[in-house]
């Protein structure tokens, strides 16, 4: 049973729903996880909005700081902050008529068709064909995420990264789902105060939150190695500049210390105008993927194949790595209890600071 004022909040969003519904065919797009999770499916977005151009499409997402990011967005008429635990009660909550289209984002995507959908006979022509395509990739993800292990291997064998898989299960197997956008505010946040150098690279060994606390996950470097790398690119006379949350671990020998001192939307000003992003595989380089700014990256429990983009140089590890999802816990602990990860600490500081070094000097 939820409480009042959980059902309270899922009436008032079911009854925004449907007040566009009575304007015109609803997309209604379910999406999980953090503000990476919000930026990695701005290509999703910006397809369904090319190819059902006359619905009102609306994001329903588990991240809040997510909504800064696609505000202002051309591919959404509404973001709406949902909790993941919350959207199953939604759904059966909303009246059969108050949407045409559920989109499901979990690398598979799955389309839902209503039961008389307002959409054009092309347009429904579409979601039953990618439906058929979704068909085979739906057991994947029905005890998700406890089959991501399974899923990712799957996706490896047909030669796709997430991104691929993404677009085909989307039946859009010819659109570049890497091709991240953000649209921030016309007016971009003064970041004067920061002090910034003219040329610098952005630094972060935090695996996800900017805002909120985070910890020194499984796919991050050990902290002496990232201490190794900073001190060598000081030498180097690299500036960096670090983003992070105020109780980020980590005693690191960098030019600036932003932790805990921007919000999301500074940050993705500081990104856009750096030389490049150093970090581990999540929130903040798909952040810079979306303002078109390359990135080193450091991957260890989170596997390579699926996750990498194409554009950055991505740093695999030479032992072991590529456990997401092998247990509820690979995040936070190894699943070989070993209390460094051999993963991360198998990558060579020498290989990140030349990988460094050829984008600042590019």
């Amino acid at each position: 049973m939820l409480n009042e004022a959980y059902t309270k909040q899922l009436a008032e969003v079911a009854q925004r729903v449907e007040t566009r519904a009575r304007q015109g065919p609803v997309v209604l797009v379910f999406g999980l996880g953090s503000f990476g999770d919000v930026t990695q499916i701005t290509s999703l977005l910006r397809a369904l909005r090319a190819r059902f151009p006359k619905a009102q499409l609306v994001l329903l997402h588990n991240d809040l700081l997510g909504a800064s990011l696609v505000k202002h967005s051309p591919f959404i008429d509404e973001y709406i902050r949902l909790r993941g635990t919350l959207q199953a009660f939604f759904r059966a909550l909303l009246r059969p008529d108050a949407w045409d289209l559920i989109v499901e984002c979990r690398y598979v995507i799955k389309y839902t068709l209503a039961p008389k959908p307002r959409l054009s006979a092309d347009e429904i022509a579409f979601v039953e064909s990618a439906q058929a395509v979704q068909k085979q990739w739906l057991p994947f993800v029905q005890n998700f995420p406890f089959d991501n292990d399974r899923l990712w291997r799957a996706a490896k064998d047909h030669g796709w990264s997430m991104y691929g898989l993404m677009a085909n299960t989307a039946g859009l197997p010819d659109e570049d789902f890497e091709a991240l956008q953000i649209d921030p505010p016309t007016e971009k946040p003064s970041l004067e105060a920061f002090r910034l150098p003219e040329r610098y690279a952005v630094v972060s060994n935090a695996a996800e939150w900017l805002t909120l606390q985070s910890s020194l996950w499984t796919k991050c470097l050990p902290h002496t190695r990232m201490r190794e790398v900073l001190l060598e690119l000081k030498k180097r006379k690299v500036p960096t500049v670090l983003l992070g949350t105020p109780n980020d671990p980590g005693d690191y020998p960098v030019d600036i210390d932003l932790r805990g001192r921007s919000n999301l939307l500074e940050a993705a000003e500081i990104v856009r105008k750096a030389r490049l992003v150093l970090g581990p595989e999540g929130g903040l380089v798909n952040l810079a993927r979306a303002v078109s700014v390359p990135s080193v990256v450091f991957f260890g429990s989170t596997p390579v194949e699926f996750f990498s983009f194409k554009a950055n140089r991505n740093l695999a590890p030479r032992f072991c790595g590529g456990c997401w999802w092998t247990t509820e816990s690979y995040l936070r602990h190894c699943p070989l209890l070993e209390p460094i990860p051999p993963c991360t600490n198998s990558i060579a500081a020498p290989a990140i600071v030349a990988a460094v070094e050829e984008l600042f000097h590019r």
